[in-house]
């Protein structure tokens, strides 16, 4: 009997990671690219930044995907 309700929370457990995977993989790229843009910003000084647009994720996202149906064209 234990090994059905394991089996029923794991495969509860599948069901509730697959209907949320867009979600967290969202997620973990947006964290990604502030992580890198940060990242990018501490070997700089702020007159080297004075001028460059400071894009947020989504429009970095909308960006990409306009250069990326420009290419499929």
């Amino acid at each position: 009997m234990q090994i059905v309700n394991r089996a029923l929370f794991v495969m509860t457990l599948m069901i509730i990671a697959g209907c949320s995977g867009q979600n967290i993989r969202e997620n973990m790229y947006q964290g990604i690219y502030e992580g890198s843009r940060i990242e990018n910003k501490r070997g700089t000084t702020p007159a080297e930044n004075a001028g460059k647009p400071d894009l947020s994720y989504d429009q970095y996202k909308q960006q990409r995907n306009e250069r990326l149906k420009g290419d499929m064209q």
